[in-house]
């Protein structure tokens, strides 16, 4: 799987959801950028998780859409150290889920 299909389904593109979503009620985001701030100011992601989500969509801005040439070396890099990330935005939005009151965790 390539890294272009990796960030891209990881950090997509604002969903199209409802204004309750799991039990949260959210305002609908206008962008990444507004989606990861509701969820930040809603307790949902931590600070430092909403910061390593915005780092995960500009990186991924220029992979897919090639805003610069892609330094292959810094790719590698990203995939060698930075794999933790996606366990700690996995655990994050795990917990949410867990949460008491949360009717999409209990299965």
């Amino acid at each position: 799987m390539s890294w272009k299909v990796t960030l891209r389904n990881f950090v997509p593109s604002p969903p199209k959801v409802s204004k309750n979503t799991g039990g949260f009620r959210l305002a609908l985001p206008a962008d990444e950028n507004d989606l990861f701030e509701k969820l930040n100011k809603n307790g949902i992601l931590s600070s430092s998780v909403t910061r390593l989500l915005r780092q995960m969509r500009g990186f991924r801005n220029i992979l897919v859409h090639e805003y610069a040439s892609v330094d292959d070396e810094l790719v590698f890099k990203y995939g060698k150290t930075r794999l933790g990330d996606f366990e700690k935005i996995r655990k994050q939005i795990l917990d949410v889920l867990r949460r008491p009151g949360n009717k999409r965790g209990k299965r």
